[in-house]
C-alpha cells in the first residue's frame, strides 16, 4: 500500500531533497559542456523524480580588499548559473555590457547580501587579489548590477547550495560569488584564469511531491547508482547529499506504524487501539 509523505516532511525536503556534485576541470568550454551533458544524463537516468538540474561553473577563489587591507579570511569567485536569469530581478543596474572593457577590470553582478556586506553599489569597484598574501590588488571587480530572488518561495533559494546564501566554513568567515552570463564567464576565464581548474557543480533537486513511501528505496538506490557511475570517471566527481539518510530514517519510523495504517484504511481497529480507547472511557467515568 502506498502512502504519501506528510506535508511537514515534504516541506523539509525542500532543504534536504538535493544532490550536489562537484568536480574540477581545466579544459575549456567545449570540453566541459560535454561533461555536463554526460552527468546530466546520468542524473536523469537514475532519478525519475527530478524537479530540475542546475549547472554552475566557478573560477578559482580570489580575495577582496576593504579599506586598503587584504581580507584573507573571506573569498570570492566568479560564477555562471544555468537559467538563473529566470530566477532573479535587478534591484539596480543590469548585466555587464562589456565585462572586460578595461585591463585589470571585470564587470559582474552581485547578490544583495554581498553588496550589503561590502557596502558597494552599482559602479563601485572592489579590489581583488589572486592570493591571500599579496601586497596590492591584482585586479578590480566593477559592480554592474545588484540582484535578488524573483520568487523567495522558489525551492532553489531555500536549499543549502543556493547562490543567494552566504557560505562559511572553519577557514573562511564568508564566501560569495559574483555572477556573469555564460558567454561573458567563458571570456573572463580565458583572459583572467587561463589553464586554471574551474569548479563544475550540478545541483539536482528532487521534487518532494514525487516522493512516496513506495519509491523511497528506489531513490536511495538511485543515489548509490549515481555514485557507482561517477566512480568510473577519470576525474574525481564528489557527491554530497543527506537525502538517502533522511529518507531511510523516515522509512524506518514509518515501517513501525505501516501495518496499523493499513488496517485502519481497511476499516479495522486493532485491539490495542480499541483497548486503549475503551480504557480511556472507563477511566474517565470511574
Amino acid at each position: 500500500m502506498d502512502f504519501a509523505l506528510p506535508h511537514k516532511l515534504r516541506s523539509s525536503l525542500n532543504e534536504n531533497g538535493t544532490i550536489y556534485l562537484t568536480t574540477y576541470n581545466n579544459q575549456r568550454s567545449e570540453v566541459y559542456r560535454d561533461l555536463i551533458a554526460v552527468i546530466n544524463n546520468i542524473l536523469e537516468k537514475n532519478f525519475s523524480e527530478l524537479s530540475e538540474v542546475v549547472n554552475s561553473i566557478g573560477t578559482p577563489w580570489v580575495f577582496p580588499w576593504q579599506e586598503d587591507s587584504l581580507i584573507s579570511d573571506k573569498r570570492i569567485n566568479f560564477r555562471f548559473y544555468g537559467g538563473i536569469e529566470n530566477r532573479i530581478e535587478f534591484i539596480s543596474g543590469g548585466w555587464p555590457e562589456n565585462p572586460t572593457q578595461e585591463p585589470d577590470l571585470i564587470q559582474a553582478v552581485m547578490f544583495e547580501p554581498m553588496a550589503e556586506a561590502y557596502n558597494t553599489g552599482v559602479g563601485d569597484r572592489l579590489p581583488i587579489s589572486r592570493k591571500n598574501n599579496e601586497t596590492e590588488p591584482s585586479f578590480w571587480i566593477e559592480i554592474s548590477g545588484i540582484i535578488q530572488p524573483l520568487e523567495a518561495r522558489d525551492p532553489f533559494w531555500i536549499i543549502d547550495h543556493n547562490p543567494f546564501r552566504t557560505t562559511t566554513n572553519t577557514r573562511y568567515k564568508a564566501e560569495f560569488s559574483v555572477v556573469l552570463p555564460e558567454n561573458d564567464f567563458h571570456f573572463v576565464t580565458e583572459v583572467f584564469f587561463p589553464n586554471a581548474n574551474l569548479i563544475l557543480n550540478w545541483l539536482a533537486v528532487i521534487d518532494p511531491v514525487q516522493i512516496e513511501t513506495e519509491n523511497i528505496n528506489k531513490i536511495i538506490n538511485g543515489i548509490e547508482s549515481t555514485r557507482a557511475n561517477l566512480s568510473s570517471f577519470e576525474r574525481r566527481v564528489t557527491l554530497e547529499t543527506n537525502l538517502d539518510e533522511f529518507l531511510a530514517s523516515y522509512d524506518s519510523q514509518a515501517s513501525s506504524i505501516r501495518p496499523t495504517l493499513y488496517l485502519l484504511s481497511r476499516g479495522f481497529i486493532p485491539g490495542t487501539l480499541l483497548c486503549g480507547y475503551g480504557c480511556g472511557i472507563i477511566g474517565s467515568t470511574g
